[in-house]
């Protein structure tokens, strides 16, 4: 095990308060920092702003400011968004710091000294937008949507740093690193562009001041990315720390989004080469977070759309925000936010399930006990109670596996197996009937300590993805200590505490959504408002009245063209199914789907056997938004006939490629 664990997200331009999707990244990192430390290791979490954009001078001057003043005011608003979200960063590292000057100063002397770096003309074209430079053929894909005016075309006498020098050296450590870049579909990615050969990459910019001037050459500043890449190793020590920085670099885990993966894959780990320094062990890619199927923006206009990561906490607070997140939206996916999605996913997992489990026990022990659970001599002596620990063994380990394997909806999927366990231990071992009668209440004693137990365990488990909530239900349970600062190791082994004291009834700790007083429109959920009519499922009411209409086998109007290529038809290949707990009907299916994993749920749990769809191929709509049913988040459907006599799946006649486009 590593003693130490050093991990770092992109950092962000300051033209704009962050965004959701830019949130979602954030919270990903503090989950892996937050697990790391539970393991023990010293964390070294990195975040910061990356200020010497074009954008930000542009910004500036739109507002008034110099550039310096528009980045210190927005730089505290970024922080304070962090800290609202409960972020555990432990460096916030600015690019117009002293100490950053510094490491590029040092970084850039180095490699002009060794004939990395060399002058010559730069003629190309320059994509505003991503202040990038790029290639014939990405400008042109920009014109074909409409955004011609992201790209001006730049000639001017510039200094390159010889990426392609170190084509062989990048071909040699991925070969030698596969699990170097993930997940593998994005290693792919970068993979084709590596084997497409690198060309030299222009470094500086002129006609400007706002950056970090060349040492060699005064007169031009460093290229936004060139500057801001570097950050990873100045918020390490490179410059002012070198002692800090032999402990802490390389890093464990870049944590970045897929827009700018090309920067980190290659240019980045070419630089380090370069540099002489170690390259990261992993750079994790993630998906983008949409807002009713739509991307989210920084800027206003036209077209635009803006959600911030504080009105999504405002409703039902920071941890809800971040179980939605790292469950529903899979690393190296894209995933989907609707506000009556996140409603639907907190009363079903949250309130209903983790927060009912919580409900349940408090009072009874509170209540029945005086507020205390002793350990009972034999602890593991009915059947139930030692299905509840092997549940609450099960989860601890899956959990480790996940969280290690940088899966945190898989972690969080088996600490919800303990948490569905414990529930159902209620359900069967009913301790309110226990109550009634003296002859039981030896046996409630075992019982409700048992429930304290799994809840114990579920406060640590959880610590990483909701660390205020952790630790309510943590002090709940009259212990001592805070659960988001405690190693994984206090767990210990089943029945370590010897005795819970100090318990009382309390407030829920994930309250039912009060339905009746969020209204829903186009800009999201407010309150309070006039009452909207829950649906049984757990959704806000769509809008007319009546019964919902029969299904009918008549023809449907015709359609165009254009209407059949809004459909995204692929072959998956299902890789496991399962049934859903109180669901005769359903099933869930995981699927692959070109290397990308995914899961959907469907009604064909009495035509097919789980064990028998394993393996199997089927076609699926692919870019369907994600629906709940019965709790459990369906991205896709599948297709399938019925004529009366059952359903029958559609399938390829022969094997082809998961992920092959049904045209």
């Amino acid at each position: 095990m590593n003693a130490r664990y050093y991990v770092t997200t992109a950092i962000d331009y300051v033209n704009n308060l962050p965004h959701l999707g830019t949130a979602y990244e954030k919270i990903g990192a503090d989950c892996f920092a937050r697990w790391h430390r539970q393991k023990g290791e010293a964390v070294t979490f990195l975040m910061g702003t990356d200020e010497h954009s074009q954008k930000v001078v542009d910004k500036a001057r739109e507002a008034g400011q110099t550039p310096k003043a528009f980045c210190d005011r927005l730089a505290q608003g970024f922080e304070e968004i962090w800290r609202e979200l409960d972020l555990s960063y432990d460096v916030f590292l600015r690019t117009t710091e002293p100490r950053h000057f510094a490491t590029v100063k040092s970084f850039l002397e180095k490699l002009h000294a060794q004939g990395d770096i060399y002058p010559s003309l730069y003629k190309g074209y320059y994509d505003v937008a991503s202040e990038s430079f790029i290639t014939e053929r990405e400008r042109d894909e920009l014109v074909a949507k409409g955004e011609a005016e992201r790209v001006s075309w730049v000639e001017e006498e510039s200094w390159f740093f010889k990426l392609s020098k170190y084509q062989g050296a990048l071909e040699r450590h991925f070969a030698s690193h596969p699990d170097f870049v993930e997940p593998a579909h994005w290693a792919n990615e970068v993979r084709n562009v590596l084997a497409g050969g690198l060309l030299d990459v222009c470094i500086s910019r002129r006609g400007t001041t706002w950056g970090i001037p060349l040492p060699f050459d005064p007169a031009v500043v460093t290229y936004v990315w060139f500057d801001a890449l570097i950050n990873y190793v100045t918020g390490a020590g490179y410059a002012d720390d070198r002692d800090r920085f032999a402990r802490t670099w390389p890093a464990d885990c870049h944590v970045i989004g897929k827009d700018i993966s090309r920067f980190h894959c290659l240019v980045w780990p070419a630089m380090l080469l370069a540099a002489g320094l170690e390259l990261p062990r992993k750079v994790l890619v993630h998906g983008f977070v949409y807002f009713k199927g739509k991307k989210i923006s920084k800027s206003e206009g036209a077209n635009k759309i803006y959600l911030g990561p504080l009105d999504a906490a405002r409703l039902f607070g920071t941890d809800a925000l971040r179980y939605f997140l790292l469950r529903h939206v899979t690393y190296g996916q894209d995933g989907n936010f609707t506000w009556a999605l996140f409603l639907d996913h907190y009363d079903a997992e949250l309130a209903n399930e983790l927060g009912n489990l919580v409900s349940r026990v408090r009072p009874l022990i509170a209540k029945e006990q005086a507020g205390r659970a002793d350990r009972p001599a034999d602890l593991e002596g009915d059947a139930l109670d030692r299905a509840l620990a092997e549940a609450a063994r099960s989860a601890r380990a899956e959990c480790a596996r996940r969280f290690d394997a940088y899966e945190p909806h898989r972690a969080i999927e088996a600490a919800w197996e303990l948490v569905q366990a414990a529930n159902r231990y209620v359900d069967q071992t009913q301790p309110w009937h226990l109550a009634r009668e003296a002859s039981s209440r030896a046996r409630l004693g075992v019982v409700l300590y048992q429930l304290a137990e799994a809840t114990r365990w579920l406060a640590l488990l959880l610590a990483p993805v909701i660390p205020g909530k952790a630790q309510e239900i943590w002090a709940a349970l009259g212990l001592a200590g805070d659960a988001r600062s405690l190693p994984i190791a206090t767990l210990g082994q089943w029945g370590a505490v010897e005795a819970f004291v100090g318990i009382v009834r309390g407030g829920a700790i994930f309250p039912r959504a009060d339905r009746a007083s969020i209204a829903f429109d186009d800009e999201g959920p407010s309150a309070p408002a006039e009452p909207v009519p829950a649906t049984k499922g757990g959704g806000a009411k769509a809008a007319g009245k009546g019964k919902p209409k029969a299904k009918s086998d008549a023809p449907l109007p015709p359609i165009s063209v254009d209407d059949v290529g809004k459909l995204e038809l692929r072959v998956a290949t299902i890789t496991a199914a399962h049934k859903i707990e109180g669901a005769d009907k359903l099933l869930r299916l995981e699927l692959d789907v070109g290397g990308t994993p995914r899961q959907i749920v469907s009604g064909i749990a009495q035509h097919y056997a789980p064990e028998a769809l394993v393996g199997a191929q089927i076609v699926v709509i692919a870019n369907l938004a994600p629906a709940v049913l019965r709790g459990v988040e369906s991205q896709g459907m599948l297709l399938a006939a019925d004529d009366g006599t059952g359903v029958v799946l559609v399938q390829p006649a022969r094997a082809v490629a998961s992920g092959a486009r049904v045209r």
